[in-house]
């Protein structure tokens, strides 16, 4: 992505926020025409934040429609990988050719995506219209805070980070609810059905209110090599995780030679990036301890909160055995910490610095990944939320200095870069983490074997319960599961139980990795801090 010096240039009494180079809002806007471009990108906002909860609670359902449980990882893995991928590219050609075409264009392809994951007969389907999804979701966000540095002030920026961030927390605790709603109710093709017509008003509103000047004329390089191969070997990266042990044996030659050309296609981009003009990823700035150090840290606690938010719904719904509207309200109670740990977070960091808060979070985040690993089928639904909450206020404590740390690490030239850079590694630990932890459910899940002849009396031919044992999808709909004979049913969640145990099992590992790394940060001070607020 470009790195270019921001400048201030004051039209009409306004203060409007433009990039040397090429950016954008030259010309004066209206209070009116301000108010209608914040109106749609908190449209947007509600819309990817919908999006998250309101899927990972429809989920469930969707498997026992669809089948391919063992599949169950790649539907959010696809998604997280092609917004997360596509985050540096789109911010690049928004600096060079404007702001509000690709804005618009990540949103049409968002609105098409999500109307053809409505449309889906079967999993592998739903996983590519997911993938298109995605691609659109990766302007929606980064655009939209990029739109809020062109048109705003520094000290007026603060305080529309605290809107965004009250909207994005009511629709985030909204989220599970209304995704067990619809899914209950009315369909699960609607939890993405829903997105259609928020995408369009999002979209309308930001076509009228959005207005820019004329780009510069003069020859600009886009790093299309450097895009390419970082899609290449990403998208390598996740396929090792997904097919090993499973398709493959890790030990197997088509995984090994995987591994090798993955090896090298991180060399050739190391090695196209330190040589390219205007690199998607400038790598020099992983030589400052705070950016390389907290990079390392948001993609492990990116891991553990997609696969918080991915796999309890899960156990909640088949384990337990409760209603999609009951496995989506378990994620209420993560919000609501989330959202007031975020608030205490801000106030702390002034307090005690970056790294203290930071591990404060992680702390907390362990004894609720601790509490994770305790889940079995007759947890107390109370016990359940008092849990989530703790996980939520883990993530919010732990979030807010992450972004601090890699703001404070680079000049202010390069706060885009650092910005993008905090949710790119986040929500690429979060792919990675829902593919290597999906395939951990996989795993246990297929290497337990239960004698068929326990259940003869069951009703059911050897075929039907073998058939049953090997894809447990059943067990997922309240429907179908009444249907089960009762010692079948409970062998069939005993075995998914086990697996999602050691789910929760990895983790607590990475988080515990995670506070260790956490310990590397360097040490500010309050005067420190305060003094980069100022600067900031």
């Amino acid at each position: 992505m470009s790195i270019e010096t921001n400048q201030t240039a004051v039209v009409n009494g306004a203060s409007v926020e433009g990039r040397a180079g090429g950016s954008s809002l030259r010309q004066p806007f209206s209070i009116a025409r301000k108010r209608l471009v914040v109106g749609s990108i908190l449209v947007g906002m509600v819309l990817v934040a919908f999006e998250g909860t309101v899927v990972s609670t429809a989920m469930p359902t969707v498997v026992s429609s669809l089948g391919g449980l063992y599949n169950y990882s790649w539907v959010f893995t696809a998604y997280l990988f092609a917004s997360t991928i596509t985050i540096p590219l789109w911010g690049k050609l928004s600096d060079v050719f404007g702001r509000r075409r690709f804005y618009l264009s990540g949103m049409v392809v968002f609105v098409i995506g999500s109307g053809l994951c409505g449309q889906a007969r079967s999993m592998e389907s739903l996983i590519l219209f997911r993938t298109i999804q995605g691609i659109g979701a990766g302007a929606v966000i980064p655009l939209s805070l990029t739109i809020i540095a062109d048109l705003y002030t520094v000290k007026e920026r603060v305080r529309m980070q605290s809107l965004f961030g009250a909207v994005w927390g009511l629709a985030s605790i909204a989220g599970p609810i209304l995704g067990g709603l619809i899914t209950d109710y009315w369909s699960w093709h609607w939890a993405f059905y829903v997105n259609v017509p928020i995408g369009l008003i999002a979209g309308g509103i930001m076509a009228v209110g959005m207005r820019e000047s004329p780009r510069p004329t003069h020859k600009t390089t886009i790093d299309y090599f450097g895009a390419f191969l970082m899609t290449g070997t990403v998208t390598l990266l996740l396929a090792v995780l997904s097919l090993g042990g499973k398709t493959y044996p890790w030990d197997s030659t088509p995984i090994l030679a995987a591994c090798l050309i993955l090896i090298a296609g991180v060399w050739l981009f190391i090695r196209v990036e330190n040589r390219a003009s205007d690199p998607i990823l400038p790598l020099n700035l992983f030589k400052d301890r705070m950016f390389s150090t907290s990079c390392i840290t948001g993609f492990l606690i990116g891991i553990a909160m997609f696969g918080a938010l991915s796999f309890i719904p899960l156990f909640v719904q088949a384990v337990i055995g409760t209603s999609a509207t009951a496995a989506g309200s378990v994620l209420t109670p993560l919000m609501l910490g989330w959202v007031f740990s975020s608030i205490v977070a801000s106030r702390l960091l002034l307090k005690i610095g970056i790294r203290p808060t930071l591990i404060m979070g992680l702390l907390i985040l362990l004894v609720g990944c601790a509490g994770l690993t305790q889940f079995d089928a007759g947890m107390a639904k109370s016990t359940v939320a008092w849990t989530m909450a703790v996980v939520g206020a883990g993530f919010g404590l732990s979030f807010t200095p992450l972004l601090i740390a890699m703001q404070n690490s680079v000049p202010r030239a390069q706060l885009g870069v650092a910005t993008s850079a905090n949710q790119f590694f986040r929500t690429i630990g979060g792919a990675v983490g829902v593919a290597l932890l999906g395939a951990v459910m996989t795993e246990r899940m297929q290497g337990r074997f239960i004698d068929i002849g326990n259940f003869a009396d069951s009703g059911l031919s050897r075929d039907q319960i073998y058939n049953l044992l090997q894809h447990p999808d059943a067990i997922v709909n309240s429907a179908t599961r009444h249907m089960l004979p009762p010692s079948l049913l409970h062998a069939m969640q005993d075995i998914l139980a086990n697996a999602l145990h050691h789910t929760f099992i990895a983790t607590l590992v990475v988080v515990i990795i995670a506070l260790i790394s956490a310990f590397f940060i360097p040490r500010y001070s309050t005067r420190d801090f305060e003094a980069m607020g100022e600067r900031l």
